[in-house]
């Protein structure tokens, strides 16, 4: 029965200004830990809430290759963080 259950982690997610880079390291860490159990994805979103420059947030690019890299492209969802991004994007 437990191969038929599947687990979305959200990476990259910000608590606030102050904690996100302690927060994005441990939630990558973590994030890359589960890499090796195939019924595991992750959600990669908050980007530009976790990036200290502008679009196309390059500084967040590496975390991002990394996932990638541990999980492959079939096991990485994209969030589009609406409605939240309609604030900080316009």
């Amino acid at each position: 029965m437990a191969e038929e259950y599947r687990i979305a982690y959200q990476q990259l997610q910000a608590i606030d200004r102050q904690q996100q880079e302690v927060e994005a390291r441990m939630n990558r860490d973590f994030g890359l830990a589960l890499a090796r159990y195939e019924r595991v994805f992750v959600k990669l979103s908050h980007l530009w809430s976790l990036s200290h420059e502008a679009y196309p947030y390059p500084d967040t690019h590496d975390q991002v290759r990394k996932l990638y890299d541990a999980f492959g492209p079939r096991r990485l969802v994209w969030g589009s963080d609406w409605p939240l991004v309609e604030s900080y994007c316009g």
